[in-house]
């Protein structure tokens, strides 16, 4: 049997709606191209996603970021520090958000979860008391979502003058829009 050609294989993975199919380019091509486009599907299954748990941290970037990733697996991939900054990316699950920021706050994982329109309103206030002042001012710059005019205002009575510029000017071009 001859196999199909790489870039067949990662269209099939990249493109299929079949977890069957999926789960057997998965297990049979384990390339790393073909499994990270695996992994990105959204159509995987439980099953999928359980054997690529094992793969090196690109797979498990994508699986990170795929919202086909339960929450059994999520919380192993909160566990690996390498894969917070991944996580925080992940829309629409607001207690993983929560969780990535609670186990640690470097700068990528905070910029991550400020732009994401589904962090809670909490993480984002914890993120507006930081002692560090640029990351109150990446706050401004990039927070989202529906607590954007609630944070901004808190940010524009902040202690520092830069955060308070920031604040301000941020909320100036909301009030534009």
């Amino acid at each position: 049997m001859e196999h199909p050609a790489p870039l067949e294989l990662i269209q099939r993975a990249t493109d299929s709606t079949d977890p069957v199919e999926l789960l057997h380019l998965a297990d049979s091509y384990a390339t790393t191209t073909v499994t990270v486009a695996v992994a990105g599907n959204p159509a995987i299954d439980d099953e999928t996603v359980g054997l690529l748990m094992a793969e090196d941290s690109k797979v498990r970037a994508q699986l990170a970021k795929n919202p086909a990733t339960g929450r059994r697996h999520l919380d192993v991939l909160l566990k690996d520090g390498r894969m917070r900054a991944h996580l925080a990316q992940r829309v629409g699950d607001p207690d993983v958000l929560r969780e990535v920021y609670l186990g640690g706050r470097d700068d990528e994982v905070v910029s991550w979860i400020c732009q994401n329109p589904s962090t809670p309103a909490d993480v984002l206030a914890s993120v507006a008391r930081d002692e560090k002042a640029y990351r109150r001012i990446a706050l401004a710059h990039s927070v989202r979502g529906p607590h954007t005019g609630e944070i901004l205002t808190a940010l524009a009575d902040d202690r520092n003058p830069k955060v308070r510029y920031e604040a301000v000017r941020m909320l100036t071009l909301l009030q534009a829009a």
